[in-house]
């Protein structure tokens, strides 16, 4: 981990607990986005985070809002990212329907 990276994590996690998350929380939110992904074994989940980004978006919150708040607010957050990525799968499902 370069030397940014570490502080922009250290930052991140600053955030978290001041919004009164943990990783945990993270990894649920990773789990709503991908809920046909198929849990690993020992409950273990990777996700990639953009952690200027992220620490961004928790700045938005207030102190101690807490995981139903978080995840309220990500997936509000998310949500024009998602529609547009849900357009663009049924777009290119059709094509390839119409295609082949």
């Amino acid at each position: 981990m370069a030397i940014n990276d570490q502080v922009d994590r250290e930052e991140l996690e600053r955030q978290l607990r001041r919004v009164g998350i943990t990783w945990d929380t993270l990894s649920e939110l990773g789990r709503l986005n991908n809920p046909n992904t198929p849990k690993a074994p020992d409950s273990s989940v990777a996700i990639e985070l953009d952690y200027r980004s992220t620490t961004a978006f928790l700045c938005t919150l207030p102190d101690g809002a807490g995981q139903a708040t978080f995840i309220a607010a990500w997936l509000k957050h998310t949500e024009p990212l998602r529609k547009k990525a849900e357009a663009a799968m049924r777009y290119v499902t059709e094509f390839i329907r119409e295609h082949g």
